[in-house]
């Protein structure tokens, strides 16, 4: 192992809440609570007028934006003596602020949408198919701005091939999308506990055909 992969490493199990201890465990019960508040309530709705967000999601775009910030301080300053690894998490940051909560949020504005329509100016141009599969449905496409529906075709079926064809998956897991950015800053501290074994490399392997599709399907 190089010296990046050891930064760090010697107190990775001596943390309590960076293993699978009671502290770590309640950190997980505390997330698994908060994202099924957020899915089946809106306690998050009357946070979201007081700061002036036009719903509970931006709240949560708020505070995965800001965790994201967070980790990735964290992360670079375990693992920032690789020039790869700053311009990774920099692109993750970069994209976050930018395209998940910037332009979603202002896009709207920009164009005077009413509340009712807002949903279709709220786009995030790094969230596409098949994160984001529902955009390519007919009602959608027929909904929104006519450069809208092109940028996600042309996104969902030039681009995103042709990226992951010249420099695999990673392109968007590892430097684009907002998933891969939180597990790469925030979640770095329980990257540990991912299993490593070849079962379960072969259940991901082979889970990607079923998941693409039930994408497709959807």
């Amino acid at each position: 192992m190089d010296l990046q992969g050891q930064n760090g490493l010697d107190s990775t199990f001596r943390e309590g809440w960076r293993s699978k201890n009671w502290l770590g465990v309640i950190i997980a019960v505390v997330l698994i609570a908060f994202y099924c508040d957020l899915y089946f309530t809106d306690h998050l709705s009357p946070v979201a007028e007081a700061l002036g967000l036009r719903n509970k999601w931006f709240v949560y775009a708020a505070l995965y934006t800001f965790f994201m910030g967070v980790g990735a301080v964290y992360y670079l300053r375990k693992h920032g003596n690789s020039r790869y690894n700053k311009y990774r998490i920099a692109t993750n940051v970069a994209v976050q602020v930018s395209l998940a909560f910037t332009l979603p949020f202002v896009m709207p504005l920009f164009f005077g949408a009413s509340a009712d329509d807002a949903w279709k100016y709220e786009y995030f141009a790094a969230s596409i198919w098949p994160l984001d599969h529902y955009k390519l449905h007919p009602s959608v496409l027929g909904a929104v701005p006519l450069i809208f529906a092109v940028t996600t075709l042309v996104l969902a079926f030039v681009v995103a091939p042709l990226a992951a064809y010249f420099f695999g998956k990673r392109w968007y897991c590892s430097w684009v999308c907002g998933c891969g950015g939180l597990a790469n800053t925030a979640g770095d501290p329980w990257r540990h506990l991912t299993s490593t074994s070849t079962r379960s490399w072969k259940f991901e392997k082979a889970a990607i055909y079923p998941i693409l599709f039930l994408a497709i399907g959807s």
